[in-house]
């Protein structure tokens, strides 16, 4: 067959010939030399010159290729791709791109600087990122994703949780399903989320917030949310009780469902909520609200300035006020114990069931009731009212002005009067009932011995069941003729007739 002749080979092999003219080489004639050459040789060089040169096989891999560069880059998983300078694909069907990155997790994917994905379908982009959870997502600069299913981007954050989230600057998610954004912030609690944060330049320090158990938000400048499910917000707040909530600045709620909200507020007792500047709520399920109160007690409440609801059951309110037990303290500086009640300017209710209301008064016995100016009432069941008045006897009352009733059941009225016996009565000005159910009125006199009544003035009265009356005028007398005829009328022994002359007489 002849050279010219178009007739194909019936098979071809790689071994076999075929006839070529190289055109430099003029050893055998000016217009190139004539030689023969197998397939396989042609395939390389095709191979060589139409730029498949660019991709070869990686080094253990089946089916893995490498992209050909003068860098220690390698395919070394099963179906792997390695690209672009100094990359590792180790992980089966994985991909590493950009500079120095690893692939290393089955069907992972690494990009841009020193970046890894370690785990199974991970993702790894950005600078010295590392995804070693498995379907983890890292991104930015120097982030970890450490959790399965964890996404951390941002600068030097870690989403260690599994399906934790952390972003921004130096934050940390370790626990399951948490979040964490902002500025060094820290999420350990499951289902937790920390946000905020910033980096105080005059005191070279990170004010950071921490969500460290399950179900917890903390956010802000250097917060705690430390309790189940709790909320801590603000400035330096910490919410350490399950369920509370903590806003504002330097506040604490560590009761359970406690609320502290304000400045310098703290809520430390189940159910005890305190709002307002340096509150305190201690008492189960109670509140203080305003300025430095507090309410201490069980189901207290404190409001204003200054109060203390320190019993079960009180309220403080007002300015610098003090409630015990069950009791209600109002005003300015009054003082209530248990089951009492004050109100007013500088009063005080000392005693069960006792109250008093005015202007610096005293009811100090039992159910006593003081008011007015200055009164006392320190007697059981006692009751002294107006100015400067006393009621130092059982069940007694005084009334008026500088009045005093000590005796027992006694009463003083006027000015300066004053019952000492039991059951007397003073009334006047400065009258005294001394002795036991005595009646005294006027002025400046006195019932000394039992059962005595004065009427009048400047009278001393010291025989017992007498009368004293000064000028005794009597406007209605019945006349009759003489004692018979006043018989005979029906008037009564003892009655006191005139004659029709106008003469006094007595019927006997």
């Amino acid at each position: 067959m002849k050279l010219t002749s178009r007739q194909l080979a019936p098979s071809l092999g790689m071994t076999d010939l075929l006839h070529i003219v190289l055109v430099d080489d003029q050893s055998q004639d000016p217009n190139g030399s004539s030689y023969k050459a197998t397939i396989q040789q042609v395939v390389d060089l095709l191979n060589d010159s139409n730029g498949d040169l660019y991709w070869v096989s990686g080094s253990t891999g089946t089916y893995a290729i490498k992209a050909l560069n003068d860098s220690a880059l390698d395919a070394i998983g099963n179906y792997s791709v390695a690209m672009n300078w100094e990359t590792l694909a180790t992980g089966d069907m994985s991909l590493a791109i950009g500079n120095g990155t690893i692939a290393s997790g089955v069907g992972s994917f690494a990009s841009g600087l020193f970046s890894e994905s370690a785990a199974e379908y991970s993702h790894a982009e950005g600078a010295t990122t590392l995804a070693s959870g498995s379907t983890a997502h890292s991104e930015g600069n120097s982030t970890i994703a450490g959790g399965d299913n964890s996404h951390a981007e941002g600068k030097y954050s870690q989403a260690l949780g599994e399906s934790s989230h952390a972003e921004g600057y130096f934050g940390v998610a370790t626990g399951y399903g948490s979040h964490v954004e902002g500025v060094k912030n820290i999420a350990t609690g499951e289902g937790a989320h920390a946000e905020g944060g910033y980096y105080d330049v005059r005191k070279s320090r990170y004010n950071s917030t921490s969500a460290t158990t399950i179900a917890t938000h903390a956010e802000g400048a250097t917060t705690l949310a430390s309790g189940f499910a709790s909320h801590a917000e603000g400035f330096v707040t910490i919410a350490s009780g399950g369920a509370s909530h903590a806003e504002g600045g330097n506040t604490l709620a560590s009761g359970q469902y406690a609320h502290a909200e304000g400045y310098y507020t703290s809520a430390t007792t189940l159910y005890s909520h305190s709002e307002g500047f340096i509150t305190i709520a201690s008492g189960v399920a109670s509140h203080a609200q305003g300025y430095q109160t507090k309410a201490t007690g069980e189901i207290s409440y404190a409001e204003g300035n200054i109060t203390h609801a320190a019993g079960d059951n009180s309220h403080a309110e007002g300015i610098s006020t003090y409630a015990g037990v069950n009791s209600h303290a109002e005003g300015w500086l009054t003082y209530a114990t248990a089951t009492s009640h004050a109100e007013g300017y500088q009063t005080s209710a000392m005693t069960q069931y006792c109250h008093s209301e005015g202007l610096r008064t005293l009811a100090n016995g039992n159910q006593a009731h003081a008011e007015g100016n200055a009164t006392k009432a320190s007697g059981d069941s006692s009751h002294a009212q107006g100015l400067s008045s006393i009621a130092s006897g059982m069940a007694s009352h005084a009334e008026g002005n500088n009045t005093t009733a000590s005796g027992n059941y006694s009463h003083a009225q006027g000015t300066s009067t004053v019952a000492i016996g039991t059951n007397s009565f003073a009334s006047g000005l400065r009258t005294v009932a001394s002795g036991a159910t005595t009646f005294v009125h006027g002025s400046d006199s006195t019932a000394m011995a039992d059962n005595t009544i004065v009427l009048g003035n400047s009278i001393t009265g010291t025989t017992a069941n007498t009368t004293y009356v000064d000028r005794l005028n009597i406007k209605t007398v019945g006349i009759y003729a003489d004692n018979a005829a006043a018989i005979a009328g029906g008037l009564p022994v003892g009655t006191i007739y005139r004659t029709s002359t106008g003469q006094l007489m007595i019927r006997y």
